[in-house]
């Protein structure tokens, strides 16, 4: 797996209306099947495929929520759904080596791409992230993986300098 690069957002000191709230609603336990299905399926064949079988997705999804890579923020994680099936879906975590909340892990299932359906995601959790007081917020992204650099850049993310 190659290394990462750490992107940073600046987040507003107010919060803009929810502008996804018809496509998108909190996590619950039962969406896990479908995240890791869709976690599995995303990041298949790009640079961010790591050989993991779809049931070790679930785990991480499971260790994630269960707080293993930082305290899980379910206020700013959420799943978009489309006629009843989860399209998408964001996990944030506060994770303390990076001294600032985290989105742990974002994506969409191929056959809903292109729909702008990450971003609706990355934007409610940064609204509910500014809401519950954060400043600011980073993901690590993997060179080479140029969606997930336009995704974070469309919103205003900019890369990190090295500290």
């Amino acid at each position: 797996m190659s290394s990462r690069r750490k992107w940073e957002f600046e987040l507003f000191t107010h919060a803009a209306p929810d502008v996804c709230a018809a496509v998108t609603r909190a996590i619950a336990r039962e969406d896990v099947p479908a995240i890791a299905s869709i976690m599995y399926r995303a990041f298949q064949g790009t640079v961010d495929d790591d050989g993991m079988p779809e049931e070790q997705a679930a785990r991480k999804v499971n260790a994630i929520i269960d707080g293993k890579y930082g305290p899980f923020i379910a206020a700013a994680s959420r799943v978009a759904i489309v006629d009843g099936e989860c399209a998408a879906f964001l996990l944030a975590t506060d994770y303390e080596p990076y001294g600032m909340p985290v989105i742990a892990a974002i994506a969409v299932a191929p056959e809903y791409r292109r729909r702008r359906y990450g971003r609706l995601l990355l934007q409610a959790a940064t609204q509910a992230l500014a809401t519950l007081g954060y400043c600011r917020c980073c993901a690590m992204i993997s060179p080479g993986n140029a969606a997930s650099e336009a995704l974070f850049v469309s919103i205003g993310f900019k890369e990190a300098q090295p500290s």
